[in-house]
């Protein structure tokens, strides 16, 4: 165990996080928050700022106001401010008065070059290099983009953090970067609070099934929602039912428009039922009463939604890449990715998942001492 005995703390280091948009990404505000939460219920040690250019969502504001050490401050410093001068002169001014204001003594981001001598230590969290892997899903400019992005914060971080073993093999082979530097740090979640609202209350807000399969994800290119249509499609036509799979997730993109009419134009009507952008809680609710939960994602840095599934020792069915296979061990099914026959099997009405009585929740504690002692690494000099 890392004891942080090279890092002389006395008084609590003051950690800025800067929040990603919420209406775009909300996983990885949640993400952000979740950490923030772990790393100060251990000790005091640090101190942690959000740093978010619009309001929280509700339930995230009840974990800074329960939280000792967590604030935040709304400022789209971080998010609006000109790379260029980052370049050419190694800093943005403005972000340095705004550390040494809000007496700053480190900044963990994702997708914020800040400088070459930026005089702040800086750990950058690197989720996935998706952009190598699946290009199509990118404009050649914002793969350049994403590279040059991920070569400078590799290049001048003090730390980098990465999700898991695999994304540290992909990063190591992608892109050059100092291996000596790399963090990986494997995001858990303890079982979440379901909060009084009865199962049958939700079945009846949402009209939905009773017996239900869950697939949280956001409706991304890249999250693979369309392999569910085809599936069912696919079982419609042998005669068979497929149990209905109920999707949540923000319906305010262009992926979604395409989902949608592909929905339409196969006939599938009640058999997938999408809710939107729904509470946490809700979705808690969701993930508890499930059948199963699936993830038919094509890539994954590391997969929230089944660290989820597992604190609540749900069944899974997933799409069979590494980093599945890396997160899960048991209570789970594998299809291939661009397989609907695959899946058809597992999201057929009659199909009896695993009643084995396995643990499938990851180690929290491994969580905290891997992501703080990245953090006492970003002292040492």
């Amino acid at each position: 165990m890392f004891n942080g005995s090279n890092a002389k703390i006395k008084q609590p280091k003051r950690l800025a996080f800067i929040l990603p948009n919420a209406s775009k990404w909300i996983g990885g505000v949640y993400y952000y928050i979740r950490s923030a939460s772990l790393l100060l219920s251990r000790g005091k040690e640090f101190e942690v700022l959000l740093v978010t250019e619009e309001n929280l969502p509700s339930d995230c504001l009840d974990t800074v106001n329960s939280t000792s050490g967590l604030s935040y401050i709304k400022t789209d410093i971080f998010n609006k401010r000109s790379i260029f001068r980052k370049v050419i002169f190694g800093e943005d001014k403005k972000i340095t008065k705004f550390c040494k204001d809000n007496s700053i003594d480190a900044i963990f981001e994702n997708a914020n070059f800040l400088g070459w001598r930026n005089p702040v230590p800086v750990i950058s969290w690197i989720p996935d290099l998706q952009h190598i892997y699946l290009p199509e899903y990118f404009s050649f400019l914002t793969r350049i983009k994403r590279t040059i992005g991920f070569t400078l914060q590799g290049f001048f971080s003090r730390r980098v953090i990465v999700s898991s073993f695999d994304a540290k093999t992909s990063l190591l082979s992608s892109i050059k970067i100092d291996k000596r530097k790399i963090d990986v740090v494997r995001f858990a979640v303890s079982s979440p609070k379901v909060s009084s609202t009865s199962i049958n209350e939700i079945i009846e807000l949402y009209d939905i099934d009773k017996d239900f399969i869950f697939l949280p994800n956001q409706f991304w290119p890249h999250k693979n929602h369309e392999i569910v249509l085809h599936a069912i499609k696919y079982l419609k036509e042998k005669g068979y039912k497929s149990t209905q799979v109920v999707c949540s997730g923000s319906t305010n993109s262009m992926a979604y428009k395409s989902f949608s009419s592909l929905k339409e134009k196969l006939g599938i009507g009640r058999e997938l039922k999408v809710l939107g952008l729904i509470p946490k809680d809700h979705v808690v609710h969701l993930q508890n009463f499930s059948k199963a939960i699936i993830n038919p994602s094509l890539f994954e840095g590391w997969s929230t939604t089944v660290e989820e599934a597992k604190s609540l020792n749900k069944n899974l069915i997933l799409s069979d890449i590494a980093i599945h296979r890396e997160q899960v061990k048991s209570k789970v099914v594998f299809f291939q990715p661009s397989s609907y026959q695959d899946l058809a099997m597992f999201i057929k009405d009659d199909f009896i998942f695993s009643e084995e009585d396995v643990n499938n929740e990851n180690d929290e504690e491994t969580y905290y001492e891997e992501l703080r002692k990245s953090f006492l690494l970003a002292f040492d000099k």
